[in-house]
């Protein structure tokens, strides 16, 4: 029986997760951690601050989990506390540790060159988003850390789905039925990967050895034009509205691709999927 711990798996992606990692192993032990009380699961969930080191040590030790899935690795000072929980011994059972990064380092980083691969240089010198930033520094501390040969690092692009808690993915569906020309907004390519695409990928990592860093999206990527046109085309134009903002926003083309995982959709059929979804819930 294996028994696996889901930091912050109690929404959105982590709650798909969950569910994927009971179906396909009922013998697994599968336990959640976050602030707020689960009535579904609550024999196997810990109320715990991911920030609060001493009682997340405590879980640690209680449980002694073989994977640990973390959804909730925002900065530096997360994987710090997990090194550390590693040298004390309390990550002594753990052989995969698997997380969420972003695709937003190739922002700063370029993609031919470190696609898939650990970060070792030092931050550049220019004017970095803060998300971005926590992020890879996130990763330079496992990177430089013996956590570094027990992670999968995932790189997700954005992450969408007709109940996209941040309601990028509804705006951009009602973005693309308003009376806005889709050829004004920015023509940059980019990756998505559906919800239910990334907490399979999430699924998949932890029943194989550590990956390192993996590139995973939908396949194919797409200009806000091109999504708009996509989504449109499935729904008759609605009311005009004329404060809908570019939901989605990137610096230039990052279009990824993963050589360590079969992708698991077509972006194209994914965005469909969510936006018939969407519309007929509204």
């Amino acid at each position: 029986m294996t028994k696996i711990l889901v930091l912050g798996g109690t929404r959105y992606v982590g709650s798909s997760l969950c569910t994927l990692l009971r179906q396909e192993d009922p013998q697994r032990d599968v336990r959640t951690l976050s602030r707020n009380e689960t009535p579904d699961y609550h024999h196997s969930h810990f109320v715990c601050d991911r920030k609060d080191q001493s009682r997340l040590y405590e879980v640690f030790e209680t449980f002694r989990p073989e994977i640990v899935i973390d959804m909730v690795n925002f900065a530096k000072d997360d994987s710090e506390g997990l090194v550390l929980a590693h040298q004390y011994g309390l990550l002594s059972q753990t052989y995969h540790y698997i997380t969420v990064s972003s695709f937003f380092v190739y922002n700063y980083f370029e993609h031919a060159e470190f696609k898939e691969r650990w970060i070792d240089l030092p931050l550049p010198s220019v004017e970095m988003d803060g998300y971005t930033r926590r992020k890879i520094e996130m990763e330079h501390v496992l990177s430089n850390s013996p956590l570094r040969d027990i992670s999968t690092v995932f790189r997700f692009p954005f992450i969408f789905s007709s109940d996209d808690y941040s309601g990028r993915f509804q705006k951009l569906c009602q973005l693309a039925i308003s009376s806005k020309n889709p050829d004004t907004f920015p023509a940059h390519r980019f990756s998505m990967v559906s919800r239910s695409a990334a907490a399979m990928a999430l699924s998949e990592a932890a029943a194989r050895e550590p990956l390192g860093i993996v590139d995973f999206a939908d396949r194919g990527c797409a200009s806000i034009p091109e999504l708009c046109d996509a989504i449109a085309r499935i729904e008759k134009p609605g009311e005009s509205s004329d404060d809908i903002s570019v939901p989605y926003a990137v610096e230039h083309d990052i279009c990824i691709t993963t050589e360590k995982m079969e992708t698991a959709e077509n972006l194209a059929v994914a965005i469909e999927r969510e936006a018939r979804d969407y519309f007929s819930s509204v």
